[in-house]
């Protein structure tokens, strides 16, 4: 009986560390995935100027099927907002569905590349889930702050720190008198 125990023991253990093992190359992969999203942001130059600043968006941008960096559908596009003072288009809506994300998600426009039917952005489908969660329409100051530390967007973090807390940021780009992506 005590061998029996010591087997069942023995067993017990190496199911242990055969899950944590799994557990930990899973936070590896999600740490990896994030390093390559931020490192394709930060040097895909080609992305970047495809929307160059103060370009026009094509119309009828809402409702496009908006893709990740690795062409995985995110979700559908809602609404571009823009930032009050300066015009600039800073983030796209989309509209997360499927596994249990069926909510509103912030994505930042500066490098979108818009298609005939799709907009591709610069994350992954995971990095952008992670998101914090803001309720949709225009971005109070320290909801953009939030979005910015988890994209890194540090310039526009620094813009954000001389307006007012609760300050209005980011409103829809109709209502701030642009349409452009950039």
């Amino acid at each position: 009986m005590t061998e029996f125990l010591i087997v069942i023991a023995v067993v017990d253990l190496a199911v242990f560390v055969a899950l944590y093992s799994v557990m930990k190359a899973g936070r590896a992969a999600d740490r990896n995935s994030e390093a390559h999203a931020r490192a394709l942001w930060a040097s895909n130059e080609r992305v970047r100027h495809e929307t160059p600043r103060g370009s026009r968006a094509r119309p009828g941008l809402a409702g496009r099927k908006v893709l990740d960096s690795h062409g995985s559908l995110l979700g559908i596009a809602g609404g571009l907002l823009a930032d009050p003072l300066d015009a600039g288009t800073r983030w796209l809506e989309v509209q997360s569905r499927g596994l249990g994300a069926n909510r509103m998600a912030h994505v930042p426009a500066d490098g979108l590349r818009v298609g005939v039917n799709e907009i591709r952005v610069a994350f992954s489908r995971e990095h952008v889930l992670r998101a914090p969660v803001v309720a949709p329409g225009p971005l109070a100051r320290d909801s953009e702050l939030a979005l910015c530390r988890h994209y890194g967007l540090s310039r526009r973090a620094v813009e954000l720190y001389d307006r007012a807390p609760g300050e209005a940021t980011a409103l829809a780009a109709e209502a701030a008198g642009t349409a452009s992506v950039a």
